[in-house]
């Protein structure tokens, strides 16, 4: 799937929040949001940090899963460098990124969730397991984040 962020895009699409702490707020700067993907009938539950990028119900999000945050998908090492150009990166596109790794997958109700760790905030993605299929376990990822509306 090549994207905006080319090669290296696992996944990428349009989320909408349907909820933040549906079970009520578990950490005081952490929010659990639900959201559905626009395109690909995935089901999002996701940690955020909610004082650096605050989600609220019925926001519209770009999400990305990349392996690199490289345009052109070299490979990265997963360390930040600051004094590297970010215009040649994801990062110069997004408002928000985690570095993760996929710790599991399970088949559920005849669906694939996946389970990614971002130390310790977590996502699952929940969907055909076509539409996940790139999304392997073991694989250390890029979460970015744009709000759109």
């Amino acid at each position: 799937m090549a994207g905006i962020g080319g090669s290296s895009t696992l996944f990428e699409d349009t989320i909408k929040v349907t909820s933040v702490d549906k079970e009520g707020k578990m950490f005081q700067r952490v929010s659990r949001i639900e959201a559905s993907t626009e395109i690909l009938e995935i089901q999002i539950a996701l940690d955020i940090h909610s004082e650096l990028y605050p989600m609220e119900p019925n926001q519209y999000h770009s999400i990305i899963l990349a392996s690199s945050l490289t345009l052109d998908g070299t490979e990265d090492d997963g360390c930040y460098r600051i004094h590297e150009n970010q215009a040649n990166t994801l990062l110069s596109k997004f408002d928000y990124c985690m570095y993760g790794k996929i710790f599991k997958h399970t088949l559920e109700r005849g669906l694939l969730v996946v389970y990614i760790s971002f130390g310790g905030l977590l996502m699952t993605l929940s969907g055909q397991s076509s539409d996940l299929v790139q999304l392997e376990p073991d694989s250390n990822v890029y979460l970015l984040l744009r709000k759109l509306y």
